[in-house]
């Protein structure tokens, strides 16, 4: 499955992000340069400080929309599948019925066979 140029842009948007995070979450470790910073962001930029502030708070999203469907698709497959156990012995068990069914049809027909050859040798027709 290709991934579309969106889908592309919003896995690169999510590495940035996730890179700025990083940088950030480190910057925040250190708390004498992370008091004086913020202290001097919030007072000469409030509205920028707050939309950072606002910006860096965790946002729950899907990365993929294409296999978010497909998970989706498989999950409604799977509901749709018999109330089974274990589906390969059941598979298994339904494969030894029709092997046993067609042995019991090849035995029958050469059964038909023998019959027919010894109403043959009584001379009675057979049709």
């Amino acid at each position: 499955m290709a991934l579309t140029n969106e889908e592309k842009g919003r896995r690169s948007g999510k590495k940035m992000y996730e890179m700025v995070d990083g940088l950030l979450k480190e910057m925040l470790e250190d708390e004498n340069f992370t008091k004086d910073i913020f202290k001097d962001w919030a007072k000469a930029d409030p509205k920028g400080f707050m939309q950072i502030m606002k910006d860096r708070l965790p946002r729950v999203q899907p990365i993929d929309q294409d296999l978010k469907k497909t998970v989706i698709s498989l999950k409604a497959m799977m509901e749709g599948l018999p109330e089974v156990d274990d589906i390969a012995r059941e598979l298994r068990n339904e494969r030894y019925r029709a092997n046993k069914a067609e042995n019991e049809l090849k035995s029958a027909k050469e059964q038909i066979k023998l019959y027919q050859k010894k109403l043959k040798k009584k001379g009675i027709e057979v049709g």
